[in-house]
């Protein structure tokens, strides 16, 4: 008996699926396949044969001796159809779904159908002949990168009110470059939409595309075009009488810009986003401005002829993978102010051959100077410290995971201020270090260790002989006091106790330790 139902059971669900399976039916009518909805009755175009040079679409196909209207292009119908140049569509088409016309290199151009209400992800991409459009008043819904590796030179919109679409629905290029034809009086419902403003909101001065922020007359950084070698970033740009100025550079900016030799960024910017130069494989040299709290992650990752660069006084942390594999990377200057180098920021920078961490550092991540090798060779042999307090380190910030190296810890000397050894060698982290001297007082400028002017310190009075900058940092770190074109700084209504003193001037940099 069990049996008997188990099989009876087993039937119906084969019978349950065949008639699932039936409710869509394929076959092809002059090399174009359509698929049959047979429970909402309708017809969809599903493949076709890729050699086709032209095809009329019906508005409607029979089979079974019923008629089923056609109301969409399927996913992928005619993509890689490479030899169509023409098509025809009949106006009862509703939706034109994801790549539907991928890589129909020859297709020059299309009337959409009047009844159109969505176009899908892709589904002109790769479209290289199709030079214009014109959608229909009907669309509604644009999807991601819908002409993507698409040169438009002209977008005809019918619809008033803007459909919906996505930042990437249309090309860097098209924003640039392409004519916007809107329905008179609908100008500021597109010049405000998602997606259509980028038409108003794009310039693009040297090779340097910017966004610009209406609102907050402000300008982003977006990317670039074409061949751009030594870029300088401006501070400000006018459109229409409106100056906007520039305070951003987004991720992804120029990430694998090859062309990229140089950059020159100003003060006005404020914020540089994550990956903005990653891969920029020619880039030899960067100014970075004054105005930036951060170095975003992997923001110059793989910037493989970087030789130098110098952090602002105003960055409070490095993000993880800032500089990884900047493998010609010989000299970073770090500024006091600097509180965090996350993990792996300066991982495989294998040409470091001395690293100088501020007194205002509070930590370093786990492989931050991971693997700074050559051909196995450890370069890095001296690292400063001048915190009176050792930061909180990772046990691991210095390892190297290369088998055939030695780690850093071995082989480098470890420079800490006079009278700080045992507290090096005591600390978590900072023991591993075999050879720990006390004899990082003086002086880190990279340009020389004889900073070019002189400095006096008597009776807690630092004293220059000429104008400088003078910053003084208590034991933690923090700042307590400064002094800008000054030539002289009374510390004797500091508390007691030990004080790093920063002095800038002429270029370059003096530190001095004051006990009090």
């Amino acid at each position: 008996m069990i049996r008997k139902i188990f099989l009876l059971s087993c039937v119906a669900m084969m019978f349950a699926a065949g008639r699932a399976y039936a409710q869509e039916v394929d076959f092809t009518i002059d090399s174009v396949t359509y698929r049959l909805n047979l429970s909402q009755n309708y017809a969809s175009v599903y493949d076709c044969d890729k050699t086709l040079k032209s095809v009329v679409i019906p508005a409607s196909v029979d089979y079974g001796g019923e008629s089923y209207p056609v109301r969409k292009v399927g996913l992928s119908a005619f993509s890689e159809c490479k030899t169509l140049v023409s098509i025809e569509l009949p106006d009862g088409i509703t939706d034109i779904e994801d790549r539907a016309f991928y890589e129909c290199r020859a297709l020059v151009s299309l009337d959409l159908p009047d009844e159109l209400s969505s176009i899908g992800d892709y589904a002109f991409g790769w479209c290289t002949s199709m030079k214009s459009i014109c959608f229909p008043a009907n669309l509604g819904s644009l999807g991601s990168d819908v002409f993507y590796k698409v040169d438009l030179e002209e977008i005809h919109s019918l619809a008033s009110t803007p459909p919906t679409c996505q930042d990437d629905t249309f090309t860097g290029y098209i924003y640039l470059n392409a004519k916007l034809y809107v329905p008179e009086g609908s100008e500021n419902a597109y010049r405000n939409a998602k997606g259509w403003d980028n038409f108003y909101n794009r310039i693009a001065i040297d090779g340097v595309v910017y966004l610009l922020d209406w609102d907050e007359r402000t300008a982003a950084v977006v990317y670039y075009t074409d061949e751009i070698g030594d870029a300088v970033v401006c501070e400000s740009m006018e459109k229409d009488g409106i100056e906007f100025v520039v305070t951003r550079i987004e991720d992804n900016a120029f990430d694998y810009c090859d062309s990229l030799t140089s950059i020159v960024i100003p003060n006005t910017v404020t914020y540089i986003g994550a990956f903005a130069f990653r891969s920029c494989n020619n880039l030899e040299s960067v100014e970075l401005p004054d105005g930036i709290n951060e170095i975003g992650r992997n923001t110059f990752e793989c910037c493989y002829k970087l030789k130098f660069i110098e952090i602002p006084e105003s960055v409070k942390t490095i993000r993880m993978w800032a500089f990884s594999s900047c493998k010609a990377l010989k000299n970073v200057v770090f500024h006091e102010g600097l509180e965090n180098i996350e993990m792996c920021a300066f991982e495989t920078c294998g040409a470091l051959e001395t690293v100088k961490l501020p007194a205002s550092l509070k930590s370093i991540d786990y492989f931050a100077f991971n693997a700074c090798t050559i051909y196995s060779e450890t370069r890095l042999k001296n690292v400063y410290s001048f915190a009176c307090l050792p930061p909180e380190i990772d046990e691991d910030a210095f390892t190297c995971s290369t088998a055939a190296s030695r780690d850093v810890y071995e082989i480098a000397t470890l420079h800490v201020l006079p009278g700080c050894e045992e507290t090096y060698r005591s600390a978590a982290g900072w023991e591993k270090f075999k050879n720990i001297v006390g004899d990082a007082d003086l002086s880190v400028s990279d340009a020389s260790v004889d900073a070019g002017f002189e400095v006096h310190c008597a009776d807690g009075i630092v004293a220059t002989v000429v104008p400088a900058r003078i910053e003084v940092y208590a034991e933690s770190g923090a700042l307590v006091l400064c002094e800008d074109n000054a030539m002289r700084c009374d510390l004797s209504p500091l508390p007691g106790g030990v004080y790093i003193v920063r002095i800038s001037a002429m270029g370059q940099n003096r530190v001095l330790k004051v006990v009090r």
